[in-house]
Formats: structure tokens, C-alpha cells, sequence
């Protein structure tokens, strides 16, 4: 990331011709720095607040839910380590973010959270479908019925564990289990 806050630049940053594991160990050293800026919640709130444009510590205050004291020790961190700029106009001050790398970095991994959270939530969903699908198949008496539930239910697994849509993977296991179901009945 080019645009490290000023804080973890070094006037000894890596050039070329210098020693590859130097390079490296420098390159983990600044990125566990970004992640342990990053690691608290209350950064990551008053990062993606920022994110919508400049904010006085009153709006922020509105936005993030905290304390003021906690807010100016968050605040005063993230200036620090050259992540966030003030502006004082009176006797309010004002935050912006000037580092967009690490801008870009939080809401990378927040999307990816949300997303894999999503994910889970649409596989629990898929798998408690199947399960009353079971219990139906079995109530009804159909034999064959819960082998092809079986089946349906391992090929929906597999595509929603491969799709991104949890939706798309949801409804094809609608369609299979509809069939089997169908079928089922007609064997019997």
C-alpha cells in the first residue's frame, strides 16, 4: 500500500537492489502496524463515518455511539499515525480522512465480513430447509423420496457453497427437492 499513514513510513524504506527479506520483514512489520491501528472497533466506526466526508466531533458524536472522551482518544490515535487530518474553526474541530488506503482497506474487510456472514446465514437457512424437507419426505412414507432428498440436498449444499447469491443456490434446492418429491410420490 503506497499511501501508509506518516507514522509507519521510515526514511529507511525499502529501495531497489536492498536485501528481499528486509524488504519483507519491513513490508509485515508496517502492515501489522495498519492492522493494529484498525483493531479497535471504535476506529473502525469513526473510519467509516468519515468515510461520508468531513464531520466536527459533534456529528461524529451522532454517528458513533460512544462517549466524547473515548471519541477525542480514538480520534487523537488515528491523527497520530497520519490516518485522519483536523481542522479547528473556533473552537470546533473538525476530522477528514487523508488516507484512502487505509480507508479502502477498512471497508475491504468489513464488505468481506458482511458478505461471508450473509454466506453463512444463507447455508443455515439451506440447511434447516433440507432437514424439514426430510422430516416431510419421511412423514409421507416415501422411500425413494428420501434418498433423492438425500441427493438434492448434497448438490444444493455444493452450489451454495460455490455461488456467491445464496438465493440462486436456495431456489435451484426448492426446484430439486420439488422434483424428487414429485417423483417420489409417483414410485410409490
Amino acid at each position: 500500500m503506497s499511501d501508509l499513514p506518516a507514522a509507519h513510513r521510515s526514511s529507511d524504506s525499502p529501495v531497489a537492489g536492498a536485501d528481499p527479506e528486509a524488504q519483507s520483514d519491513q513490508v509485515f512489520e508496517l502492515a501489522a502496524e495498519v492492522f493494529r491501528l484498525m483493531s479497535a472497533p471504535m476506529r473502525l466506526r469513526i473510519i467509516s463515518a468519515l468515510c461520508q466526508g468531513e464531520k466536527n466531533v459533534g456529528e461524529l458524536l451522532r454517528d458513533v455511539a460512544t462517549t466524547q472522551p473515548n471519541m477525542s482518544q480514538h480520534l487523537n490515535t488515528l491523527y497520530k499515525a497520519g490516518v485522519v487530518g483536523r481542522r479547528r474553526d473556533g473552537v470546533t474541530i473538525s476530522y477528514r480522512l487523508i488516507d484512502a488506503g487505509v480507508a479502502t482497506l477498512c471497508r475491504a474487510v468489513c464488505q468481506q465480513i458482511a458478505i461471508d456472514q450473509a454466506h453463512a446465514e444463507a447455508v443455515a437457512d439451506l440447511d434447516r430447509f433440507i432437514e424439514a424437507a426430510r422430516e416431510g419426505f419421511s412423514r409421507c412414507g416415501c422411500g425413494r423420496g428420501l434418498d433423492d432428498a438425500q441427493h438434492a440436498a448434497d448438490l444444493a449444499s455444493v452450489l451454495l457453497r460455490q455461488v456467491d447469491e445464496g438465493e440462486v443456490a436456495s431456489m435451484l434446492a426448492v426446484a430439486i427437492l420439488r422434483d424428487a418429491a414429485a417423483e417420489g410420490g409417483a414410485r410409490d
